[in-house]
């Protein structure tokens, strides 16, 4: 734990940076409400391909995050067009769509 000593002051305002935050980041020169960095939000990808596939972490800014998500819903709204426009033409449900039958051999013949 840091003493008093080892207590920094913030460039920006001049008031002492939390000691929690001189252990975590000991390089820092601003104090939290000083700091320039906003909330950053993380999102799952899977990528690759059959048995090769992998997840990564995304991580963006806050406005780029709300940009995905809008981006993401109005994907989805055509996807589910799609689908529903498919379901009209053909006479299938959306199970059948997604998943349609498929005949498994039995070993056993």
């Amino acid at each position: 734990m840091l003493n008093n000593q080892q207590m920094k002051p913030c460039v920006k305002c001049g008031n002492d940076i939390h000691p929690k935050r001189l252990e975590i980041l000991p390089n820092t020169t601003t104090c939290v409400n000083c700091s320039t960095a906003g909330k950053k939000r993380g999102v799952n990808v899977q990528l690759g391909e059959g048995d090769h596939t992998y997840n990564e972490i995304v991580i963006m800014e806050e406005d780029q995050y709300k940009k995905y998500l809008e981006l993401e819903q109005s994907h989805r709204k055509t996807l589910a067009g799609q689908t529903a426009l498919h379901e009209f033409e053909t006479g299938t449900t959306e199970s059948e769509f997604i998943e349609p039958e498929v005949d498994i051999p039995n070993d056993s013949e």
